[in-house]
């Protein structure tokens, strides 16, 4: 069977369209909770459940396609960290929302969706419990900060200044150091490089001072220097595919 490109897209994104399904249920279980009339947040509420059991449901199929390829990379575990905590988040409003449900009898007829959306989290704590206690194990042995392990000696012919921690903290978390490190590369596969990683051109000046011609400090710019002649074949995209956030 051959598998379409959106295809492919759509399944990487999957479980940012779970987070954001399962804000907008967090959302509505807000509105029924906070008003003593909330009917029509009911009635939402069951469209919205629909809507998340049906993402979560596909976010099963493709974590469990590829969790052998997630579970040897630590940026792409990473990734799935940051779902389970929005995942979390989730939980804990719906016990909440279970909980307001016994307490006020008056909408129990009306509150299926409630025990609905307890069996969904039933059934996702079974289904993802190895995936999410493996997880909560690597974040605890690294103090919560997972590490794009052996990226920056795998980079020593592109860039120096870094070691993986630092690289990690600019990449996952935006937290760029005072000293920057040094692009030796090319400008075009710092492009890739940061495009890959989804940082700004901005950011990437903010990592990395880069060298022109006569050795003058210059900005990188991903129009200028763009990357649309890097192939999967060539050295920084092998290194990089290894690498997925």
């Amino acid at each position: 069977m051959i598998i379409s490109s959106s295809a492919m897209r759509e399944d990487r994104n999957i479980l940012k369209l779970v987070s954001e399904a399962m804000n907008k249920v967090n959302a509505a279980i807000g509105s029924v909770v906070g008003l003593e009339a909330a009917f029509a947040s009911l009635v939402m509420l069951e469209g919205l459940y629909q809507d998340v059991r049906e993402k979560m449901q596909r976010a099963y199929y493709f974590v469990s396609d590829e969790w052998e390829r997630i579970e040897k990379n630590s940026a792409r575990l990473y990734e799935l960290s940051m779902f389970m905590n929005d995942y979390d988040a989730f939980r804990r409003n719906v016990i909440m929302f279970d909980d307001w449900r016994i307490d006020n009898q008056s909408y129990n007829g009306d509150c299926d969706v409630a025990m609905d959306l307890m069996l969904l989290v039933g059934e996702w704590d079974r289904r993802f419990s190895y995936v999410f206690n493996l997880i909560r194990k690597d974040n605890d042995e690294v103090g919560g900060m997972p590490c794009l392990k052996g990226l920056a000696s795998r980079l020593s012919g592109f860039m120096y200044g870094y070691d993986d921690e630092v690289l990690s903290r600019a990449i996952l978390h935006k937290d760029f150091p005072a000293l920057k490190g040094t692009w030796t590369g090319r400008k075009n596969e710092a492009t890739y490089f940061g495009k890959h990683f989804h940082l700004s051109c901005e950011e990437m000046n903010m990592l990395f001072a880069f060298a022109g011609k006569d050795r003058r400090s210059m900005k990188l710019h991903y129009t200028r220097n763009d990357d649309d002649k890097i192939i999967s074949s060539d050295r920084i995209a092998m290194i990089l595919s290894d690498y997925r956030i």
